[in-house]
């Protein structure tokens, strides 16, 4: 794997970001932390080489920590949006395979 391809860094990011909802899913919170440290180190990585003489970087970071820690502080409304299809992954995970869900006409 060639470790200087931007694109192999992003996917390592993508991953990352998938420990985290998986960690949140699960609820193990090992998955969310080495995920945010991954994210952390990727971020990092772009802040000192990528985008070192950009003036604007630093305050689009500074505004996805403040989201972050708004959806930290007032999860209700995202929560509400995302609990039928979390609680589906849940059962399916659980289950091992996918459930079947009848629709109201009693058609699966």
């Amino acid at each position: 794997m060639n470790s200087n391809s931007e694109l192999n860094k992003l996917i390592y990011c993508g991953i990352n970001i998938a420990m985290i909802l998986l960690g949140a899913v699960l609820g193990r919170r090992v998955f969310a932390v080495f995920g945010g440290l991954g994210i952390a180190g990727y971020l990092g990585h772009l802040s000192y080489r990528v985008f070192k003489d950009s003036l604007l970087f630093p305050f689009a970071l500074s505004l996805i920590g403040l989201v972050i820690i708004w959806l930290g502080v007032y999860p209700a409304p995202v929560l509400r949006r995302t609990e039928g299809s979390a609680q589906l992954l849940v059962d399916r995970v659980q289950s091992g395979g996918t459930p079947t869900r009848v629709s109201e006409a009693g058609r699966p």
